[in-house]
């Protein structure tokens, strides 16, 4: 097999794949179609969905792939079959890579306790394709925005703010449960449905005028990242935004974040 992409005539077709479209570069696949995916260990059907596109993978001069392409629930690397799974795009999209992030959240119900839907990232944390996109995506409306600190919330804020950080050349700036920092600590609690709880951040960690990006995965009901906007205020500094991978509108969290710079990835209805 040739090194390097396929050059497909528009209009080819093929019986498993559909039509190739030679403006997008893809197979645009039927309903009901379906694609073989041969490996060392078998063969393995996969259902495509009505829709979806097939791209051309490139493959070495030993016939190898040399890349493969996550999309959706999908992420295959194909030996027989020189395409992969990847979403249609909307019309004018200036990204032909763009991923639909929501698609990689998996529901998990009765978490943590009933009644409760919970909405896990983990798929898109597993997914490289999909995790840099959304770190790309949380850090690009900020990245003129002069922001020198980067500031995550435990835990999985973490996750997120540390590679926000690296795109935007700022530090990154961790705000923990009390007990947690080494150094000397300034602290704000905020209330609970039942109760209170407690933030803290490090007195030096951020300095006076200093602009300030506030990252974490969920918007719910607001009190955590009001009360970390707080502590950046304590000690001087301006925030300048809140990022966050998913918001739950139907939860009152942006009322509780009145006049600040709120963007989100996913929003949940």
């Amino acid at each position: 097999m040739e090194p390097g992409t396929r050059n497909l005539e528009p209009g080819t077709r093929n019986p498993e794949l559909g039509t190739w479209n030679l403006e997008t570069g893809t197979w645009n696949l039927e309903p009901g179609n379906r694609d073989l995916e041969k490996q060392n260990s078998g063969i393995r059907t996969l259902q495509a969905e009505p829709g979806l596109l097939l791209r051309p993978a490139r493959f070495s001069e030993h016939g190898e792939p040399e890349n493969s392409f996550a999309a959706g629930a999908f992420a295959l690397s194909c030996l027989s079959i020189d395409a992969v799974y990847s979403r249609p795009l909307p019309k004018g999209s200036d990204n032909q890579q763009m991923i639909d992030l929501e698609s990689f959240l998996r529901d998990v119900p009765d978490f943590p306790k009933p009644g409760i839907l919970f909405k896990d990232i983990t798929p898109l944390l597993a997914s490289p394709a999909a995790f840099k996109e959304a770190c790309d995506r949380l850090a690009k409306p900020f990245a003129n925005k002069g922001v020198t600190k980067v500031v995550g919330i435990e835990s999985r804020g973490f996750i997120f703010g540390a590679p926000v950080a690296q795109r935007l050349g700022a530090g990154f700036v961790p705000i923990r449960k009390p007990g947690k920092l080494p150094a000397e600590t300034v602290s704000q609690s905020y209330q609970l449905e039942y109760g209170s709880d407690t933030i803290e951040i490090h007195a030096d960690a951020i300095g006076p005028r200093e602009k300030v990006l506030l990252v974490d995965d969920l918007l719910a009901t607001g009190g955590t990242m009001a009360a970390a906007v707080e502590l950046v205020a304590k000690l001087g500094g301006e925030v300048v935004g809140i990022a966050f991978v998913i918001e739950l509108c139907f939860l009152p969290g942006r009322d509780k974040l009145a006049g600040q710079n709120v963007h989100a990835l996913i929003q949940i209805k």
